[in-house]
This record gives C-alpha cells, structure tokens and sequence, in this order.
C-alpha cells in the first residue's frame, strides 16, 4: 500500500496525463518513483509522458523499468512492443507482442 501523500501524487499525475499536461505529470511521476520506485504503474505513465514529450528512448527505458517490475502484466509487455515498434525495432516488438499474449493466455485469457 502506498503512503497516502504519494498515492495523492499518483492520481493527480494520472489526471495531469489525462488532460495533456505531460509535463507537469512526469514530474509527479517521478516523485512517485522517488519515493516508491517498484511502483509499476507510476513507471508506465511516467513513460507515456516521455513518450509524448518526444523522448523515445527513454520512454523505452521507463517501459523496460516497467516490464521489469511487473513481468507478467501483458499490458506494459504490449506497451513496450509499441515503443520497440515505432523505433524501428520490430522483431523486439514481435518477441514482446509474443510473450505479452503468453502472459495474457496465463493469466486465464483465452487465445484468439
């Protein structure tokens, strides 16, 4: 459970996010990391804020921090094949794209 202060900060980076502000996100973000750094979901918006501040490659970085954290959520598995893709990086995002549906097939999915 996270302390309350910083599951305040995390909402208000989810709503800054929402509404565009990725800026003033990340840096919630961030603190968020600062002060609980396995928190999986602060990675992920913190790197969708990179990502549309147009800073690909450490977006990817935040992604891999995310995956890392939380290997079994095919969501940032997914997320990470997007990145990998969009740079180029394609039989990365296959490989992620592969695992991610495996991860989704485990966790009591079913595969289409």
């Amino acid at each position: 459970m996270l302390p309350d202060y910083v599951d305040e900060a995390f909402d208000q980076a989810e709503r800054l996010r929402a509404a565009g502000h990725f800026e003033s996100a990340r840096r919630l973000y961030r603190m968020v990391l600062a002060e609980w750094p396995d928190f999986a979901p602060a990675q992920v918006g913190l790197s969708v804020c990179t990502l549309n501040l147009g800073d690909l490659e450490d977006a990817l970085d935040d992604l891999r921090r995310a995956v890392d954290l939380d290997p079994g959520n095919p969501a940032y598995r997914a997320d990470l094949a997007q990145a990998l893709s969009i740079l180029g990086r394609h039989d990365e995002a296959r490989e992620q794209l592969r695992r991610a549906q495996r991860d989704s097939i485990d966790e009591g999915g079913t595969e289409e």
